[in-house]
């Protein structure tokens, strides 16, 4: 079911989730199932949606596996989406899904020689690349229970981030927000299953945004100076207008 997003301002997104218990109960098992109609629902505006954004203070979380939708953008700019790819997508993002090691290296030349990838006259347009997520969309959607980091790097790196508990349309907030590079997590799927992965730059991001959800942050109270903090049009007008990103002040 597609639930209400809660708004800052609300108690419940500053409180410190609860751990999950399995096996899973029934009203667990409803809150993910609402967490990913909820997470589909808002479409591409957003990449990850956790329990206390719906009211429910537990440590459970869906994360858009935008990792793996980079790769295949890579991919289809290297002209290696070939037409058995291009029409049955779903095992090509399955065996990614399940060589975790090989979307976090990012080599293409390795992932090429892996799949047997054959070189393609033309890359895929927009439209042709949105039907094939839309096949795999479900596959995308990770479940993320628990989720504890076990590795930061030394390293950061700066995405803008925005929230859908930060506004919406065009009033919606976005910034500059400076998180580590490469992080290894591990949490639990819904079997009680317990896996170790480790992501870097945005998917990175993705992870410790939904982590500061469970503890009870937004992404504001990273933002050092708010001159940095946009609304969506205004952002969005001075990207068109500069093809690029504001400068960030200090």
């Amino acid at each position: 079911m597609v639930r209400k997003i809660l708004q800052i301002g609300c108690q419940e997104l500053t409180n410190i989730s609860s751990p999950v218990k399995f096996p899973l109960s029934a009203e667990d098992k409803k809150t993910i199932a609402d967490l990913l109609d909820t997470a589909k629902d808002v479409g591409d505006k957003g990449a990850g949606l956790s329990a206390p954004q719906l009211a429910i203070n537990k440590r459970v979380t869906v994360c858009r596996r935008v990792d793996i939708e980079e790769l295949i953008y890579s991919l289809n700019n290297k002209l290696l989406i070939s037409e058995e790819l291009k029409s049955s997508p779903t095992e090509f993002v399955k065996a990614l899904i399940d060589n975790s090691n090989m979307v976090f290296g990012g080599e293409i030349d390795k992932i090429q020689k892996h799949f047997n990838l054959k070189v393609s006259e033309k890359k895929l347009n927009k439209s042709e690349l949105n039907e094939l997520f839309k096949k795999v969309d479900d596959l995308l959607w990770m479940v993320v229970i628990d989720p504890e980091v076990t590795f930061e790097n030394d390293y950061e790196t700066i995405y803008w981030e925005g929230c859908l508990s930060v506004g919406a349309g065009k009033t919606a907030l976005y910034a500059p927000v400076a998180r580590t590079e490469i992080i290894t997590f591990t949490y639990f799927d819904t079997d009680g299953q317990k896996h170790e992965m480790k992501t870097k730059n945005y998917f990175a991001h993705v992870v410790l945004h939904e982590i500061d959800h469970m503890e009870g942050v937004l992404f504001l109270s990273r933002v050092d100076n708010i001159e940095n903090i946009w609304k969506a049009e205004e952002l969005d007008n001075y990207i068109k207008a500069h093809k690029k990103y504001p400068e960030i002040k200090d």
